[in-house]
């Protein structure tokens, strides 16, 4: 291609339109504005243009060009028609400005160029569309050489004279060709200043119709060299990246283990200074390994043509150069084949992206295609009055604003209400706890300055456990933290939708960390989340930064405060405030104290202390890593897992502060609110204002200030009281005074709060957000091409339907609220028709029961069942659990509660309603049983489980008996002693029995065997996990009486066999519970003993286990002795049981055609169908699948229904054509009938609609045919 010999690319006049679609509550807010963009490329835009007015110009950089650096410069301001860049050729510095002067803006921009003084101290250039015309510079022998100029033409003329500037045109090439009876002419300018001149004499200047493609406008080229005109400040050449090529893992960890090796690592470092040197080996260990073994990331390689392209754009293309001197009408006609070639081959190129998908992973990374996401520099930043573009003006212009330059001097080392706690003792950290903080570790997470991500930190341990584990207790036991893990990278995030990107505040700090000191930070905050949940020592109105608390939580327990006051004459107010600069505000000292008087071990507090002290961070800015800065003692970094946890321990005196009986605090980290309640609204403010005269001056002694401005005030109203408009008036400590209006609604933690609390305003904001995001995804699919309905269905389900229920337990109650479920069935009736590409026409019902997808109301229903599952997981000291019933073991008197009973159901409380979903009496589940530093498994030698995850295919099953087979029999030749464990449900005359089994073999007879039922409000998993609890304490009992050393029992349920040794909050917990007691004890009498679990297929005939099965099968016959009142299993198990019939009751009132019932033979299902599940058809083959069961396709008897003008033949003479007609009879499709008949002699659609093996036929059959097909 012509383009591809050149680095930089000017355009003018681009074009620009929808790139993409936000999430947004405003529609209006949804469409993303951008211009062309290239994966090789990339696109520079005036800074700040973002609206359908798009900017007049745009500059394209190419990619890994090595030596080649750019930025944004600063000789001018920014204009959404002058764009000015500073290109560094091997640090050498050339200011390029690219203009374009038109139409209605055109002596805006002139006099926005002109009117700013012009560098003289380096190499510029100015280039562009002036649409002005000179005799100065018109074309020799043309009309404008004789003409008089414009004043515009005039002012720009004197500008260049006036500033030593210089055209470098050729004036005898025109740069515009005219069309028509236009003469040609020069108005597009290249111009330079004296160091310009100087510094490029071979500049080589052209202006040819190659490369113009369809303008009239000639392209223009020119030569950009490196200079003597160096400029070294602050130009940092990017360091090498690398592939992380997983297939290169074992030469990797070769690499690591032999560096290692050589430096000779202290196993376990006793001074600081060995702790610090133990950490660097271990770092440049792994970088080095890394640039040893991993390709570096190419530069300097031009990248290859856009993906899409073919052999249809070239043509195109080749035949609009071909063409630039024919007549305009065929040029026309050129450059729209050209866009149409483009076109087909961009959806094309898609089409096959999204038809080769095929794990969820690949599906959710197109996602990516409808954001609209771009990669650019940062725009110049506002500092000290000036706009600054160098990284390291950037740099410190963010430095300033994010981090104080010294602590706050009222900060205060007195207790204000942090309790005092005894001093805990601290533990070593075990090689089990590192594990399973990596496993929940990404290993794509941005590396810090050393480059190495968790992938190199997980192979690292894997490797050299030992080492790692003692240098992280090393690190502890001396209380200090090496200096090379202090250093941070910052990376500069842009908050979504600022209106001044200038502006520094306009973006936030991440703080990337090397992952070596991550790791031991996330080991450290597990241990300070559980300290904090297990001793309770975070108020429990701190819904953020801890475990086992939500959003949601927060948002039940106002809704219930509010709900409860309303039923007692109560008038309620909302005052919602932020905390300012939260976390880079936190004062040193002030955290410090507030551990140790929480009585966290010495150890973790000295460590903590030494992890904030003398940090520095080095800001990455345009992608150049600037030189680190040192940090005050102040502030905890964004992005470390410790930032959650130590901010809600160090805002537990705000909490505290508020002490009155007719308010109550809810705070979410930094988000901080107080709810009132008194005989009256302006009461409420009278209340409001004291207490946050005391909040103030807490957070003074903290350190910290409401950011004032950003709060809310709402005064909600119920159905007998009026609407006040009582404004609150702040004093603030610093002199300054701040009035808060009212507001009719306001967002809190995402939930948008209407006075009145009938949550319209939420619902259709939720609305708006979900639309938004099903707009970009029509991208992905249609009725002919795109996605699969299997990923298209994931993606609705994960991106769009939690979007619309967002905070439905808050206001869900099933009755009368059409009006709010009816606006979340629009939108989901909108993905429904996306997903399946059905007909706007097609009914809802079956487009529900063909996607899998519920009815909005059943699946709200379903969602506050499976909630109440929770009720019995909470501590008992959680706000939430405090508001239950007074039934409840967990019902606090001191909290609020209504005595009336009998309230409407609009008028209850969201916590009531979940409870009489659940009940006292249900199966609990104890948090905080097993402290992080005591493994699960503290016998991991002699307590083996093996839940093997094969099995599925028919093969491996076979194979895998046979060797359970072969185990089984190998243990009795041994005197193992070998039990067998089942479960049963089974379901008779409507009711349910659930039952469990085992039997107990020693040399191959039978010693021991128990059955028993567990009720009906149980599940088969609790039957499993209680039937290998129950067999692990009678083989114990035996083996211990018979001097057996050795138990291997058998399970067929894997998710048990991962379970049973659990001491979590888990389903069946006291299961866990029970097995543990038994075995840890007959494991730790005797070291030579040893017991496993493991995993076998079921039903699959091995003798031991159908004896299991058998007994569990009695079991279930027997009256059953249930332990709870229903088990948390069995809760959700019923709430997808409840919302299935549910759904078939939906779906049999329904009034469906006898089309509908005849073609969809089956009730609607919560799976989705095997047909779409298992090797999905094409888009295109399930739309028109789609379409032929529900009748709404392009058949005739449907144009009969909505075009009745139009023909509704068959083409083979058949006067309607009709689904059964085309299916059944139409001569046409004889020849693919054979696909039906295979499977249903008779052509039955009970058989070929109502099974998958008759779904896979008609689907054979739409492929064979055009059925379905427009004509």
């Amino acid at each position: 291609m012509y383009f591809c010999a050149f680095n930089i690319i000017l355009v003018q006049d681009p074009w620009w339109g929808n790139i993409g679609r936000a999430k947004h509550i405003d529609p209006s807010q949804h469409v993303i504005y951008g211009t062309v963009n290239s994966p090789n490329w990339i696109c520079l835009i005036p800074p700040g243009s973002s609206g359908p007015r798009g900017p007049g110009v745009v500059i394209y950089i190419r990619k890994g060009v090595k030596g080649l650096t750019f930025r944004f410069s600063d000789i001018l301001p920014a204009h959404p028609d002058i764009l000015a860049i500073d290109i560094y050729i091997h640090k050498s510095r050339t200011s390029i400005i690219n203009v374009y002067l038109h139409g209605e803006h055109h002596n805006d921009a002139l006099t926005h160029l002109i009117s700013h003084p012009i560098p003289a101290d380096h190499p510029l250039i100015i280039a562009g569309d002036f649409n002005l015309h000179h005799h100065e510079w018109a074309l020799k022998g043309s009309s404008k050489a004789k003409a008089k100029p414009s004043l515009a033409a005039e002012s720009l003329h004197d500008w260049i004279v006036e500033n030593d500037l210089h055209i470098v045109n050729d004036f005898n090439t025109p740069t515009r060709r005219g069309r028509g009876k236009q003469e040609d002419s020069i108005i597009d300018l290249t111009i330079w200043n004296r160091h310009a001149m100087n510094a490029f004499q071979s500049f080589n200047w052209e202006c040819s119709e190659e490369g113009s493609a369809d303008s009239d406008h000639n392209a223009i080229t020119w030569t950009l060299t490196p200079h003597d005109q160096v400029d070294t400040s602050g130009v940092t050449e990017p360091s090498p990246g690398y592939v992380i090529d997983e297939a290169l893992k074992n030469e990797w960890v070769t690499a690591y283990k032999q560096a290692i090796e050589q430096a000779e690592i202290p196993s376990s470092p006793r001074t600081a200074e060995e702790a610090e040197r133990s950490a660097q080996i271990i770092l440049e260990a792994m970088s080095n390994a890394t640039s040893k073994v991993m390709p570096i990331k190419k530069t300097g390689k031009r990248g290859i043509r856009s993906p899409w392209w073919n052999e249809e754009c070239s043509r195109a293309l080749r035949a609009v150069k071909e063409g630039t001197g024919r007549d305009s009408d065929t040029r026309a006609d050129l450059a729209s084949a050209l866009r149409g070639a483009i076109r087909r081959a961009r959806r094309s190129h898609a089409d096959r992206i999204c038809q080769r998908i095929s794990t969820a992973d690949e599906a959710f990374k197109v996602t990516n295609w409808y954001k609209g996401k771009r990669c650019a520099p940062l725009p110049p930043i506002k500092f000290q009055g000036n706009l600054v573009t160098h990284p390291a003006d950037k740099a410190k212009a963010f430095t300033e604003t994010f981090f104080p330059k010294h602590s706050s001097p009222n900060i205060s080392l007195e207790p204000h209400g942090v309790p005092y706690v005894p001093k805990r003792d601290f533990h070593p950290i075990t090689e089990e706890e590192i594990l399973n903080a990596l496993s929940n570790s990404s290993n794509t997470s941005a590396p810090g300055a050393f480059g190495t991500n968790y992938r190199l930190l997980k192979w690292a341990f894997a490797e050299t456990p030992g080492i790692i584990t003692g240098f992280y207790n090393s690190c502890l036991n001396l209380g200090y933290h090496p200096i090379c893990l202090r250093n941070a990278v910052i990376s500069i995030i842009p908050k979504p939708r600022r209106p001044d990107m200038a502006l520094p505040k306009s973006y936030r700090p991440i703080s990337l960390l090397e992952t070596l000191s991550k790791c031991l930070e996330k080991v450290i905050a597990n241990r300070l989340i559980f300290e904090a949940g297990k001793f309770d020592l975070i108020p429990q109105s701190q819904f953020g930064g801890r475990d086992l608390t939500s959003c949601t939580d927060a948002g039940l327990c106002l809704m219930h405060d509010i709900r409860t006051l309303w039923a007692k004459g109560k008038y309620v107010s909302l005052l919602t405030m932020d905390v300012s600069g939260y976390f880079n505000n936190i004062d040193h000292a002030r955290l410090t104290y507030t551990l140790d008087r929480l009585g966290y071990a010495n150890e973790i507090c000295q460590w903590i202390s030494s992890y904030l002290t003398n940090r520095t961070a080095q800001p990455k800015v345009d992608n150049v890593l600037c030189d680190p800065i040192a940090l005050p003692s102040v502030g905890v970094p964004q992005g470390s897992p410790l930032s959650p946890i130590l901010s809600s321990l160090y805002s537990i005196p705000l909490l505290c502060s508020i002490q009155d009986t007719n308010a109550h605090t809810f705070a979410y980290i930094d988000d901080f609110s107080i709810l009132v309640y008194s005989h009256s609204h302006s009461h409420n403010v009278d209340i409001l204002q004291d207490l946050v005269d005391n909040a103030n001056t807490t957070l003074s002694y903290l350190g910290l200030d409401f950011e004032i401005p950003k709060s809310d005030l709402i005064h909600f109203v119920s159905p007998r009281q009026r609407p006040s408009s009582t404004k609150l008036v702040i004093h603030h400590i610093d002199g300054n005074e701040y009035v808060i209006e009212p507001r009719h609604v306001v967002r809190w933690l995402g939930f948008y709060l209407d006075q009145k609390l009938d949550f319209k305003d939420h619902v259709r904001y939720m609305s708006n957000k979900a639309n938004a995001v099903l707009s970009g995804l029509k991208m992905l699919a249609n009725t002919v091409r795109g996605l699969s309905v299997k990923h298209a269905r994931l993606l609705y389900i994960t991106c769009v339907r939690p979007i619309l229920t967002y905070g439905s337990l808050l206001w869900a109650h099933g009755r009368r609220q059409k009006s709010l479920t009816g606006v979340l069935e629009r939108s989901q009736n909108i993905g429904l028709r996306w997903l399946l590409g059905a007909f706007k026409t097609t009914p809802v019902r079956s487009m529900e029961h063909l996607a899998s997808i519920p009815p909005m109301h059943v699946y709200l229903r379903k969602l506050s069942m499976n909630a109440a599952a929770k009720l019995r997981a909470l501590p008992k000291q959680a706000e939430l659990a405090r508001r239950l019933p007074a039934s409840w073991g967990t019902h606090d008197k001191t909290a609020i509660h209504t005595r009336r009973s009998k309230l409407a159901i609009h008028q209850q409380s969201p916590i009531t309603r979940l409870a009489n979903l659940s009940h006292p009496q249900a199966e609990p589940r104890i948090p905080y049983l097993n402290t992080p530093w005591i493994p699960d498994n503290p016998y991991p030698e002699r307590l083996v489980l093996i839940p093997y995850a094969q099995g599925k295919a028919k093969g491996t099953r076979v194979d895998t008996t046979k060797n359970a087979n072969r185990l089984i029999d190998a243990l009795v030749h041994e005197g193992t002693l070998v039990g067998f464990a089942d479960g049963s449900k089974v379901v008779t005359e409507g009711e349910c029995r659930v039952g469990l089994g085992f039997s107990i073999t020693l040399k191959g007879k039978e010693i021991g065997s128990h059955s028993r039922g567990i009720g009906p409000r149980a599940d088969n998993y609790d039957a499993e996990m209680l039937a290998i609890a129950l067999l692990a304490q009678n083989c114990v009992a035996i083996a211990e009486e018979r001097r057996i050393r050795s138990i291997h029992i058998f399970s067929d349920n894997q998710s048990a066999v991962m379970t049973i040794n659990s001491p979590k909050a888990h389903p069946a917990q006291y299961a866990s519970l029970f097995f543990r007691e038994h075995v840890h004890a007959f494991l730790a009498n005797d070291s030579s003993r040893t017991f496993t679990v493991q995993w076998i297929p079921g039903h699959s005939g091995i003798p031991g286990n159908n004896r299991a099965d058998s007994l569990a099968n009695l079991g279930a016959q027997a009256v059953p002795t249930p332990l709870f009142d229903r088990t948390a299993t069995w809760i959700k198990s019923n709430a997808s049981d409840t919302a299935r019939e549910a759904w078939i009751q939906v779906w049999n009132q329904s009034k469906c055609s006898e089309h509908t019932r005849r073609f969809m033979p089956n009730p609607p299902s919560l799976k989705i169908n095997a047909v779409f599940a298992k090797d999905p058809p094409s888009c295109q083959v399930s739309s028109r699948l789609v379409q032929l069961i529900t009748g709404h396709g392009f058949y005739g008897e449907y144009r009969a229904r909505f075009f009745p003008n139009e023909d509704t033949s068959c083409t083979c003479g058949e006067a309607i054509q009709t689904v059964p007609h085309y299916l059944f009879q139409c001569p046409h499709t004889e020849a693919q009938r054979h696909y039906l008949t295979r499977i249903s002699p008779d052509l039955n659609p009970a058989i070929l609609f109502g099974s998958p093996k008759g779904l896979a036929a008609i689907i054979r059959f739409i492929e064979h045919s055009d059925i379905g097909c427009p004509t």
